[in-house]
């Protein structure tokens, strides 16, 4: 299997909650910035706790504006980024 994503609930809080749910991450900017733009792409997904994960399936990637201030506070100190993609 190839192109996948591994988010790990504890960096990533808003990742699918199961198989089929739509989700959101942060993603890297530097040698990550080239990935998920304009028409965004096709991954397995496999969401983690701890060191189990959890295959939620093929989703849509794609990149999109950040967080409204207010989103941002809700998530966990510990988490932090300059862009995001959904996961669809």
């Amino acid at each position: 299997m190839q192109d996948y994503l591994c988010p790990n609930m504890d960096h990533n809080a808003w990742s699918p909650a199961g198989p089929g749910k739509h989700g959101y991450m942060q993603v890297g900017l530097g040698r990550d910035a080239k990935f998920f733009n304009d028409d965004g792409e096709r991954r397995h997904v496999f969401v983690g706790t701890g060191k189990f994960f959890l295959y939620c399936g093929w989703y849509h990637v794609v990149r999109v504006e950040p967080l409204a201030k207010e989103e941002w506070h809700t998530l966990p100190s510990k988490v932090c980024s300059s862009r995001r993609i959904v996961l669809r």
